[in-house]
């Protein structure tokens, strides 16, 4: 049970301590206070005092996001296979167990991942509203936030004091990071800020669509021939009247569906510029390309691995699934920490005893770390000694330990 008031007052004003036994003025609060500073005391902190991470900015990754189809895919291709292959619960408690999957199928946790993961890929961070009961018991449920309109407000010391929203040009009351859930894949050494996984492809973006305009308006200019209708002969020396020019011109304005011209002796229609558009590929591709490196995302979750191998689309798949696994194992941590140890001590069980484990995209990296364990074990078939322990070897494919004496035996 969470006591607000309590809660509020050390908010609002934390206690520090002088520490005197040390040559330099640290202080000292509940949580440790570090000793390295990523900027200079007295500073200010506002809100739009990073360079980069600007309202304007956000919204422009934002708006490439909903934009540009290659964005698009990419970004949703990591979320999905990041937050919906489905997860499982290990534990060693069963009755915490319970506890927490029914917490999270009761908040629809997999549904919240999936917009924090993607949210944090496209603005850097993510947030989620923690939300509790009348009572100030229970977790009753989670809100998504808008993560253009979130700041973070943190020392010098790069610990996050509270959380601010600034909505309709007015700044909102200060958060306390109780009771919001910070998600961030890319961090950054200088602030507790993330990376958005647009800004390191916006100058390419940018480029890609002018590039993508300007082909689009020469297809539309030169993908076609053009006509030229001649009428009348040399022989004639005479101007045809105007109203035969308009008539023929109005004829020949709409040519999308006409297969052929049925025209008089004295006309003549010829086609010019029938080379099209030279070169589109090279230019299509060297934008595309850079972007789909920057996304980190290979070409076959794009539907674009043309000129791949079965060899380098096998390897690309497992860098694919390492990377994944990766932001998984990040995910996992927040959600641990900023959710259900907080479900854990309301009920009287101790913090970090369940753990929270993501499904895996497919099974070639796992396949090839089982070959690979299974041919050194075999090797040891006759010998006493085994070169791992069966705890060893769960670790070694994430795997809980087994809390039994036999688990932990070379033998």
């Amino acid at each position: 049970m969470i006591d607000f008031n309590e809660r509020k007052s050390k908010f609002m004003d934390k206690a520090k301590y002088y520490n005197p036994f040390s040559n330099y003025k640290y202080y000292f609060t509940k949580e440790g206070t570090p000793k390295t500073i990523i900027r200079a005391n007295g500073r200010k902190q506002s809100l739009f005092s990073s360079d980069d991470r600007t309202l304007s900015n956000l919204k422009l990754y934002y708006q490439y996001y909903r934009g540009d189809g290659t964005v698009w895919a990419a970004i949703n291709s990591i979320s999905f296979n990041t937050v919906m292959v489905g997860h499982y619960f290990e534990s060693d408690d069963p009755e915490a167990k319970k506890i927490i999957n029914d917490f999270c199928n009761k908040i629809d946790l997999d549904s919240h991942l999936l917009n924090a993961t993607t949210y944090a890929l496209v603005l850097g961070d993510s947030f989620l509203e923690i939300i509790y009961t009348k009572d100030g018991k229970n977790i009753s449920r989670l809100k998504k936030t808008d993560g253009k309109t979130m700041f973070i407000n943190y020392d010098d010391y790069g610990d996050i004091q509270s959380f601010q929203q600034k909505a309709g040009g007015e700044k909102k009351d200060p958060i306390d990071p109780e009771f919001i859930c910070h998600f961030n894949l890319f961090p950054k050494p200088d602030s507790p800020y993330g990376i958005s996984l647009i800004e390191p492809s916006r100058d390419t973006i940018k480029r890609k669509i002018r590039s993508d305009q300007a082909i689009t308006n020469a297809m539309i200019r030169h993908g076609t021939p053009k006509y030229v209708a001649t009428i009348g002969t040399e022989k004639e020396k005479q101007i045809p009247p105007k109203g035969t020019l308009e008539k023929i011109e109005k004829t020949m304005e709409d040519i999308s569906d006409k297969n052929e011209f049925i025209i008089p002796w004295n006309c003549k229609i010829e086609t010019i510029d029938e080379g099209g558009v030279q070169g589109i590929k090279d230019y299509t591709d060297y934008f595309q390309t850079q972007l789909v490196v920057g996304l980190l995302c290979p070409e076959e979750a794009l539907g674009m691995g043309k000129g791949s191998t079965e060899a380098t689309a096998r390897v690309k798949a497992i860098l694919y699934e390492r990377m994944i696994e990766s932001f998984q194992l990040r995910i996992s941590r927040i959600i641990e920490q900023s959710l259900f140890n907080k479900v854990l001590e309301t009920h009287g069980k101790e913090p970090n005893t369940v753990h929270i484990r993501f499904n895996s995209i497919t099974d070639e990296d796992e396949a090839l770390k089982a070959k690979w364990m299974g041919e050194l074990m075999n090797g040891f078939r006759n010998s006493p000694i085994k070169p791992f322990t069966i705890n060893e070897i769960r670790e070694y494919f994430k795997k809980h330990p087994i809390d039994e004496t036999w688990a932990n035996t070379l033998k």
